[in-house]
């Protein structure tokens, strides 16, 4: 993989991640001012399967880049 695709893929990957966090952050805004307990239950186990996803790509993004460097 030459480092033009490199680069991309990480822009890419990048765009991705912000844009996950910006809806975890959005969810938990929602949380925050909502006092229905199953609503904040569900949107609580959005968060967490979220997370997980942004943070099994940073390892695949770690794996990746140790692999070229």
């Amino acid at each position: 993989m030459n480092q033009d695709t490199f680069n991309l893929n990480g822009k890419i990957y990048s765009n991705n991640t912000n844009l996950l966090l910006g809806i975890i952050n959005d969810l938990q805004q929602i949380i925050n001012n909502t006092h229905d307990n199953l609503i904040i239950k569900r949107i609580g186990d959005i968060i967490i399967k979220m997370n997980f996803a942004i943070n099994e790509k940073k390892k695949i993004i770690n794996l990746l880049c140790n692999n070229f460097h």
